[in-house]
């Protein structure tokens, strides 16, 4: 299957008046005359976000292959609309106003041509944010913004709504749909999505820890584009199917005087604007296809002493991007002063009680009393990077492949999960001398804030950090900036029981599913690529198998040819890491080298060391955790 794509010269992001088709073929014998035209009574919407640079003439098509006829991909049906209900305002929680408005539903159901062998495409939804008015007003005091800083600025028209995990889609679950080739027939396809808002917004000036009743009005205005698009996995290319248009507006005003259940009334009108599925598509920025999204990039901004629509002169972030360069590549907020007490207000947002101060935790993991005085000799540590040139963040340029796109914006970000499908690091990224312990670093035993022989760990985006706590049989989670870890798996004694654990390796997070994978028995290092497949270090074959989801076989994927040295072989392997192109890294330990597997081969090739065990440059003492960055550096912890 084949796309014969038309250029278009829109001159910005909205080329309303310059149609543009991109259409299928199928292998069905036709003249080589090609037609700009297109039968309008044909269920057919086709913008591609043509990469290369556009230009007034039609394309030359010349390809070995016969010319194709064009096979539409028709949408049979297609609904949006938003609850026709009032938002639901909820009191309940002495810190913090809720409110949860009506769903906005779409749904499509598509009918998708045959495809050839080794076609792979996805169905779904993309959507974008292309205005927020989110103020929350104290009265005289004040009042605060959330805030997307490429909007305020003019950075950007748009701001990506994905999940952060399946860009540049909204979701993964009914909001995409796989095809794969080879199919004969059609085949018709359903996607739905779901969005709604349910905010929590202190009744306290956010840069307060006194419980004080001082908000006043909240409004809040948002505007999104929604897409049904089919993206080509193997080249990138999208054809935007449909545009949905859709907003949520509301007011509320809040009166301090009244009892708790009474104080909030919806003064806007409770009836929601619907969606408008608009006849003529508008373009996707390439902004809204990578990173950062709408989660990773808001921005809590207080503005003391000034009424809505005023800008004080020392405006404070009360509450910092996920993504931090988005403030790090934004001259427009260098003024505005960073507050340094954000944590009482991230507490009240997600769990409506302010924080207190309190010294490290001095129970243990059971219960019993420990001592916090031993020197400090266990502990993990998380380098911090700092770029040694200041880089532009990546406009809204034309690329060559969507996935060279995303890498541009990745290696700028500062926040990135540790063990993903490989690790984005600057290219001029400078490692800093001095440490940080994230995590123990309390002397070695089974206190909460105390680690024993820690070996695996797994980053998250929010920079909690998962400890695999060896001797002590357990998980343990550090959020960012506490002094104290929380147990978050067994903690029950050693056991092959559902509730135990028995010297557990390694663990990662299946973001998907929302839960822990942890290597425990038998099993060492453990990865996870994009599409939801595991893979496993098996140390009792000496080899590395891909479970993929619903599988219990497994395919092995790295040895499983006995133990030794050859390069089909390994012995004592540990970690596993997974690259973009599929190829397997596992260190390989007895053998002291780190070995890689491109997919479906079947021998390795050596990609540190080798040069048998040692302490030089050109050496390893047997390996131990492996990750590889974007441009195929090796990092090995020897």
């Amino acid at each position: 299957m084949q796309f014969y794509t038309y250029p278009y010269f829109p001159t910005g992001y909205w080329p309303g008046e310059t149609p543009s088709y991109s259409q299928a073929f199928a292998n069905v014998p036709q003249s080589q005359t090609v037609s700009t035209t297109v039968d309008n009574s044909m269920n057919l919407m086709g913008r591609l976000i043509d990469k290369t640079k556009r230009t007034p003439a039609i394309r030359t098509i010349t390809n070995e292959k016969p010319p194709q006829s064009i096979v539409p991909i028709r949408i049979l049906e297609l609904d949006a609309k938003i609850e026709n209900r009032p938002t639901i305002i909820d009191e309940k929680n002495p810190a913090v106003l809720k409110y949860r408005t009506p769903h906005f539903r779409s749904t499509a159901t598509i009918l998708f041509p045959p495809l050839e062998d080794g076609a792979h495409w996805k169905i779904g939804w993309i959507q974008s944010c292309r205005r927020m008015d989110f103020l929350n007003s104290y009265g005289d005091c004040g009042y605060s913004s959330w805030e997307f800083p490429q909007l305020v600025s003019g950075q950007n028209p748009m701001i990506s709504d994905s999940d952060g995990r399946n860009y540049p889609f909204y979701g993964s679950k009914s909001e995409v749909s796989e095809l794969h080739g080879p199919s004969l027939d059609y085949q018709t396809i359903k996607v739905i999505m779901n969005d709604n808002f349910y905010p929590h917004i202190t009744w306290d000036i956010p840069t307060s820890n006194e419980r004080l009743l001082r908000l006043t009005n909240v409004k809040r205005h948002q505007s999104f584009y929604t897409w049904l698009v089919a993206m080509n996995v193997k080249t990138g290319s999208i054809l935007v199917l449909k545009t949905i248009s859709w907003q949520m507006n509301l007011e509320i005003n809040v009166d301090p005087a009244q009892a708790q259940g009474s104080r909030a009334i919806l003064i806007s009108d409770p009836a929601p604007s619907q969606p408008e599925i608009l006849k003529q598509n508008i373009r996707i920025p390439t902004c809204v296809l990578y990173p950062p999204n709408a989660n990773s990039a808001q921005i809590l901004v207080w503005h003391p002493g000034c009424r809505v629509g005023e800008i004080s002169k020392q405006p404070e972030i009360v509450v910092p991007p996920r993504c931090l360069s988005v403030l790090h590549q934004n001259p427009y907020y260098d003024h505005y002063i960073r507050h340094k007490t954000h944590t009482s207000i991230q507490n009240k947002l997600n769990s409506g009680s302010s924080s207190s101060s309190s010294s490290p935790s001095s129970e243990n993991k059971t219960n019993c009393s420990q001592s916090s005085t031993t020197k400090s000799y266990c502990r993990l540590i998380f380098p911090q990077v700092s770029t040694s040139k200041s880089s532009s963040v990546p406009g809204n340029r034309c690329c060559n492949d969507l996935k060279h796109m995303l890498d541009d914006h990745a290696r700028l970000a500062q926040v990135i999960p540790l063990r993903g499908c490989s690790i984005d690091i600057h290219p001029n990224a400078q490692w800093k001398q001095n440490s940080l312990t994230v995590a123990g670093g309390n002397g070695q035993d089974n206190g909460f804030n105390q680690l024993s022989n820690p070996c695996g760990l797994y980053v998250d985006d929010d920079q909690t950090v998962y400890v695999v706590d060896r001797p002590n049989h357990c998980i343990m989670e550090w959020k960012s900036d506490v002094k104290s870890g929380e147990v978050v798996a067994s903690g029950n004694e050693k056991g092959r029981e559902a509730r135990q654990l028995s010297q557990p390796f390694d663990v990662i997070v299946d973001k998907e599913r929302d839960s822990l994978i942890i290597s425990n028995i038998d099993c060492l290092g453990l990865t996870m690529n994009e599409n939801g497949s595991l893979y496993v270090v098996d140390v009792a074959k000496v080899e590395v198998r891909r479970y993929r989801r619903v599988e219990y076989q497994g395919t092995v994927v790295a040895g499983d040819n006995g133990r030794g040295d050859r390069l089909d072989q390994l012995s004592g392997p540990t970690y596993v890491f997974l690259d973009r192109d599929h190829s397997v890294y596992v260190s390989d330990w007895e053998n002291h080298r780190v070995m890689k597997w491109m997919e479906g081969a079947k021998e390795s090739i050596i990609v540190a060391d080798d040069q048998w065990r040692g302490n030089g440059l050109t050496q390893l003492s047997n390996p131990g955790g492996v990750i590889i960055d974007q441009l195929g550096t090796v990092y090995v912890a020897d």
